[in-house]
């Protein structure tokens, strides 16, 4: 349609442009004189003698044969033409003169080659438009096939998630099973021209690139430690390390650990490292994830840009972050510094002090800290300690006096020293025996100690014992233990499984096993 207007447009010009050029013409003394002598003569090319109306149809676009940059680049020689006649008869006449007959046409067939010119120029830009589309309609289905798939894979979730069956395999599920190494390879020349300035297919590229970060399009980009070996199958069917779902390969994002991850779980991983740092930096097993190579690709640029802004946040100690003093806003100002200074908030232009952290205080000193020297003795009433790193109060539950705190520092809970530097008894009898029988009902359930008390008691005795040789667990070995519980470390409560480890026996949901611990 969009090619047909134009078209339409131009035949009405060029109709136009003939009737006036003969109307026009009658009014001359002399117009094979302005035709064929005034314009042509300094042309280069044969085009020697035609009226209005026949230069006017040698410009149809859609003429068979017709090369639109040619004609553009002899209808700007003929301007130039007319433009130095002009400005040679200007020279020879009164500037108050009429204007001559010859004047008159001139100005005209000016006009006229104007007109066209830019008619020219709105089909050379459809034709361009009309070329790109058509050319990336292929790309353009599969993008559509490639959404209908992740939608059905996430209502199949749901149903699974809800305890109905396994809904059968959409035609588009299917499809892009079957066809899976087909997109990144087709869109590949596509992506490449994005920010070519003269490629026709650059505002499609774009919009492509766009909407890939929101469709489960896998990128197998190596990262800086090498490349990743793949399955030779990109179609093999294999399980999100976290919801345990089905993935494909070319559609999930691999770990250096050579686990997989689901868009919709890896996504969860960045949104709530928002808000709970022991989740930073990104880590599957111990391993940092590749950012700019590989987790970016799966998010979108406003998740992309709070992550980043979040990063600069925790690169900063717990105690030395100034937040805006603002109840209302607490937006991330910096780290404190050694020197006192005024913090400006960007968003609420709330001035914070960067020593107290309260409101600025021009020319005072700042004042006690009275809350502060409250949650100080309530620290040493209930003989917590303060972690050396980032000073942050943490409480012992279970376990020896090794502490590693949520800023990877690890020390002493006596006397908050760094970790073997001070002479501190390792654990205490109590906090032990107690660590013991946890270990103990982790690994056999808690019926087990209700009906044989003797035989737990016993396990108990000999898990302590083992307990004053090693107490540490410094690697986790993690199986599935069936049945309801509550994670250890974030809290949350599992109905159908939790994470144990073989070692430790600790307890914990299958996303603190891979990204916490």
């Amino acid at each position: 349609m969009l090619m047909k207007l134009f078209l339409s447009s131009l035949a009405s010009l060029a109709r136009s442009v003939c009737q006036r050029s003969f109307s026009k013409a009658d009014e001359v003394s002399n117009p094979d004189l302005v035709i064929n002598t005034v314009i042509f003569p300094s042309s280069p090319f044969s085009i020697t003698t035609m009226d209005i109306g026949n230069f006017a149809a040698e410009f149809h676009p859609h003429e068979p044969g017709s090369d639109t940059a040619s004609e553009l680049l002899i209808a700007q020689l003929v301007l130039n033409d007319i433009a130095s006649i002009q400005a040679s008869r200007k020279c020879k006449g009164r500037e108050d003169a009429p204007l001559s007959n010859e004047d008159m046409a001139l100005d005209f067939q000016a006009a006229s080659l104007n007109g066209l010119i830019r008619v020219l120029n709105d089909y050379q830009l459809a034709s361009s438009v009309d070329r790109a589309m058509e050319s990336d309609a292929h790309q353009l289905r599969r993008l559509s096939l490639l959404e209908q798939a992740e939608r059905d894979d996430h209502r199949a979730a749901v149903a699974l998630q809800d305890g109905y069956d396994l809904p059968q395999q959409t035609a588009a599920q299917r499809t892009m099973e079957q066809t899976l190494d087909q997109p990144t390879r087709e869109l590949q020349p596509v992506l490449q021209n994005r920010g070519r300035p003269n490629s026709a297919t650059h505002s499609v590229a774009d919009s492509i690139d766009i909407r890939m970060q929101n469709i489960h399009l896998t990128t197998q980009v190596t990262s800086s430690t090498g490349p990743r070996d793949s399955p030779k199958n990109p179609a093999e069917n294999l399980e999100c390390v976290i919801c345990g779902d089905a993935v494909v390969v070319n559609r999930s994002f691999k770990a250096p650990c050579v686990h997989y991850y689901c868009r919709g779980c890896l996504v969860n991983l960045v949104e709530t490292s928002l808000c709970d740092e022991s989740l930073y930096p990104l880590r599957c097993c111990r391993q940092p994830l590749p950012l700019e190579s590989g987790v970016f690709w799966f998010i979108t640029l406003s998740l992309r840009q709070n992550f980043l802004d979040k990063s600069r946040e925790y690169s900063v100690p717990a105690g030395s972050r100034v937040y805006c003093s603002n109840p209302r806003c607490s937006t991330f100002l910096g780290a404190s510094g050694y020197f006192k200074r005024n913090l400006i908030c960007g968003d609420c232009h709330t001035i914070s002090c960067s020593q107290c952290k309260k409101t600025a205080h021009p020319e005072e000193d700042c004042s006690d800290q009275q809350s502060m020297m409250e949650l100080r003795e309530m620290a040493t009433a209930n003989k917590w300690q303060t972690c050396p790193g980032c000073h942050a109060i943490v409480e012992l539950s279970q376990g020896c006096y090794h502490i590693t705190c949520r800023c990877s520092t690890q020390f002493c809970y006596l006397c908050s020293a760094r970790w073997r530097t001070c002479d501190c008894r390792q654990w205490d009898e109590e906090q032990l025996v107690n660590d013991a029988d946890r270990r103990v009902r982790n690994q056999f359930g808690n019926q087990v100690a209700v009906l044989q008390p003797a035989v737990h008691a016993e396990r108990v005795r000999q898990r302590l014992e083992v307990l004053r040789e090693n107490h540490e667990c410094r690697q986790h070995f993690w199986r599935y233990r069936h049945g309801s519980g509550e994670c250890e470390q974030c809290g949350d409560f599992l109905a159908v499984f939790l994470m144990r480890c073989i070692r430790c026996q600790t307890l914990v949901c299958r996303r603190c096993s891979v990204n916490r611990l």
